[in-house]
């Protein structure tokens, strides 16, 4: 369970490294609902969604825990959006990544992946690749 204070440290996190996602009110989807409806669009972030607040904050946690210690390897898996924020957060970061994708992934995601630095390994299928990670 997250609490409170877990989102407090993310949001502190984050300040330095993402931009405030703005958000959009929409006429038609508070009509249809009956109240007031805002569309937070993720799509301006730094790899057009909002994997990437997970990500960065999962690095740099890895980070602040592990300063006093020998350089850290992040290994994860993905089929393509999480594996691309995180690759670009290693690329800022200097982090050693491992991501593992689904053969069948797509061949943009897979690309944007790579062009970030990190090491990217096929598997089969999406199965494989969380049992690899």
């Amino acid at each position: 369970m997250i609490a409170p204070l877990d989102i407090v440290a993310a949001r502190r996190r984050l300040s330095a490294h993402l931009q405030p996602t703005p958000l959009r009110y929409s006429p038609w989807l508070s009509s249809a609902a009956g109240g007031q409806v805002y569309l937070k669009l993720e799509s301006v972030q730094l790899t057009n969604s909002f994997k990437i607040r997970g990500a960065f904050n999962a690095a740099l946690r890895v980070v602040e825990q592990a300063e006093a210690q020998a350089p850290c390897r992040i290994v994860t898996a993905s089929a393509g959006n999480h594996g691309r924020a995180l690759a670009l957060v290693s690329e800022r970061l200097r982090l050693n990544t491992l991501v593992f994708t689904p053969a069948s992934a797509p061949e943009t995601k897979k690309r944007a992946i790579r062009e970030h630095g990190v090491e990217l390994r096929e598997t089969r299928d999406y199965d494989e690749a969380e049992r690899a990670a």
